[in-house]
């Protein structure tokens, strides 16, 4: 008999119902996500969607422990210096 381990890699399952588009606006955003390589994945989205959502519709495996119910910080962003004066302020829902 082999000792040792075994590493399998089951993959990542998403399902997506789009329903996580909370905004009737349909105007278009770009985001670019960067990986642990530091390879650079410009992805297109709706003003309202789901970041972590539209990650994993995209194919880009972006943890969420808590399945975006905004309960923990294992997916987060990161907004140039340059744009916080143009997004609104937080309000406590997003704090």
């Amino acid at each position: 008999m082999r000792e040792g381990i075994v590493r399998r890699d089951w993959g990542t399952v998403y399902q997506s119902d789009d329903t996580h588009s909370k905004a009737e606006n349909s105007d278009v955003v770009n985001i670019t996500f960067i990986d642990r390589l530091g390879n650079r994945i410009p992805v297109k989205g709706k003003v309202g969607d789901n970041v972590l959502y539209l990650a994993h519709e995209n194919g880009i495996d972006l943890e969420g422990a808590c399945e975006a119910s905004l309960a923990c910080s294992t997916c987060h962003v990161y907004v140039n210096e340059e744009h916080f004066d143009k997004l609104p302020e937080a309000v406590e829902r997003y704090k």
